[in-house]
């Protein structure tokens, strides 16, 4: 999954809900995105128990690295596929 397709998804699916945060499932286990880094061609979400950026900054990050190919890093590297709704956050 690009970071494009997550701002599609907010566009176009979620108009009418608001999204409050963004979260990362991780060994069925739900995390706050505690950073995000570019490392060559890919965006790199790390999962984060206690201080989580906002879902602004995230979206600003997606905006700027339309192109990129999203990962997200707790114990190891994984591709994020998709993403679902979970009260008001969006789930990768």
């Amino acid at each position: 999954m690009r970071a494009t397709d997550i701002l599609t998804i907010l566009s176009v699916d979620m108009q009418n809900n608001v999204m409050y945060d963004f979260k990362i499932e991780l060994n069925d286990q739900l995390f706050g995105v505690g950073r995000i880094e570019k490392e060559q061609n890919k965006l790199v979400l790390y999962a984060a128990e206690s201080i989580t950026i906002e879902a602004n900054q995230l979206l600003t990050t997606f905006m700027l690295n339309k192109s990129l190919n999203l990962y997200k890093f707790g114990d190891k590297l994984e591709p994020i596929y998709g993403c679902r709704v979970v009260g008001s956050s969006l789930v990768l």
